[in-house]
């Protein structure tokens, strides 16, 4: 599942693409500029491949891919998708990524930056 803006920087399309190689389904769910590029798309393909074989490299718990390069990304999802401990434990991490971007948080964070370009005193 992908939650979030929908922007070219996102690199949806690249999970979209990669389907085919990965046996999953893909729920997206947002809003940008990409979106009508993210119409549902047939299904193509199927059956995982070896995730073993050129992973991705891992940091602080996510792979990565090299840009565009479809087949490492499907060989990432697939290594994920097939250990549900390390589905778990990136899933886990995820979650605090996310809790950095919460919307009050965020707003406060953007009232702070605000008031110190403005020179404004901050509320204590």
């Amino acid at each position: 599942m992908y939650v979030g803006r929908l922007s070219a920087d996102k690199a949806v399309t690249d999970l979209i693409e990669a389907l085919p190689e990965v046996d999953a389904h893909l729920v997206i769910a947002g809003r940008g500029v990409k979106m009508a590029a993210l119409k549902p798309r047939p299904a193509g393909g199927g059956g995982a491949r070896d995730g073993a074989a050129a992973p991705g490299h891992r940091r602080r718990e996510r792979f990565l891919y090299a840009p565009s390069d479809i087949g490492q990304l499907a060989r990432c999802l697939c290594r994920v998708l097939r250990s549900p401990a390390e589905s778990a434990k990136m899933g886990r991490a995820s979650r605090e990524i996310a809790l950095a971007h919460d919307a009050d948080l965020t707003v406060t964070q953007y009232e702070q930056t605000y008031r110190q370009a403005s020179g404004q005193r901050l509320a204590d």
